[in-house]
C-alpha cells in the first residue's frame, strides 16, 4: 500500500503480485486504485461511514481502468467524496439498489399473498394474465421503485390481445401492486399509478 498520483503512465505499470493491492491517490485522499490478482484493475474510493474513528470504513468501485481514465474517476471520486462529507453512505446505497426487488419479485408477491388469498378465482386469473401479457414483458426486470407513472402507463397502453381487449386496463391490477409493495417496504415514494 503506498501513496502516489495515480496516472495512466502508472496504471499501466503496475502488475499483479499476490493478493489485491491498492495504491492511493497522493492529491486527492481516498482515491485509490486496486489491482487484483487476477490483473483487472478498478478505481476505488475509501471513506467513513459517519464520524470520528468508530465509523465504518467503507471500500466502493468507481469503475474498471479503461472504462474510466484516471482523470474521470478522480473526478467521480472528488464527487462521491463530497457526497460522504454531506453525511451520505454510496455504498450502502448501492447495495440496497441491489438488493432491491424487481417489479417482478413484487408482482409473485402480490399476486401469492393478496390475489390468490382475498379475491375470487376468475379475478385472481385476470389479475395473472394482465401482469404476464402486459406489464411484466415490458417492466418485470426493472426495480419496482424505478418503474414512473409514464413507463407504468406506457404498459398498459400496449395491446395485450383479444383474450384481454375487453377488460378494463393494467392500471385496475397494478394499483394494488404497489400499495402492496409500499406495505412490505419494497417500494417507497409515490406509487407509479395515476389516479382518476
Amino acid at each position: 500500500m503506498h501513496s502516489r498520483r495515480i496516472t495512466k503512465r502508472l496504471v499501466d505499470s503496475l502488475k499483479p503480485s499476490g493478493p489485491d493491492s491498492f495504491v492511493w491517490d497522493d492529491s486527492l485522499f481516498g482515491f485509490g486504485l486496486r489491482v487484483q490478482r487476477t490483473g483487472a484493475k478498478s478505481y476505488v474510493v475509501k471513506y467513513r461511514a459517519g464520524s470520528g474513528r468508530g465509523a465504518p470504513t467503507r471500500r466502493l468501485t468507481l469503475g474498471r481502468v479503461g472504462t474510466l481514465t484516471p482523470d474521470e474517476a478522480r473526478a467521480l471520486a472528488r464527487k462521491t467524496l463530497g457526497a460522504v462529507a454531506h453525511g451520505s453512505d454510496p455504498a450502502a446505497l448501492k447495495a440496497a439498489e441491489r438488493r432491491a426487488s424487481t417489479l417482478r419479485e413484487l408482482a409473485d408477491i402480490f399476486l401469492t399473498e393478496h390475489v390468490e388469498a382475498k379475491r375470487k378465482p376468475a379475478t385472481a386469473t385476470h389479475y395473472r394474465s394482465l401482469l404476464e401479457k402486459v406489464v411484466l414483458p415490458e417492466l418485470g426486470s426493472r426495480k419496482a421503485e424505478q418503474v414512473t407513472p409514464l413507463r407504468s402507463s406506457q404498459a398498459s397502453r400496449q395491446d395485450a390481445g383479444p383474450a384481454l381487449s375487453s377488460k378494463p386496463d393494467a392500471g385496475g391490477c397494478r394499483e394494488p401492486v404497489f400499495v402492496r409493495g409500499q406495505a412490505q417496504d419494497f417500494v417507497t415514494g409515490a406509487q407509479p399509478c395515476p389516479r382518476h
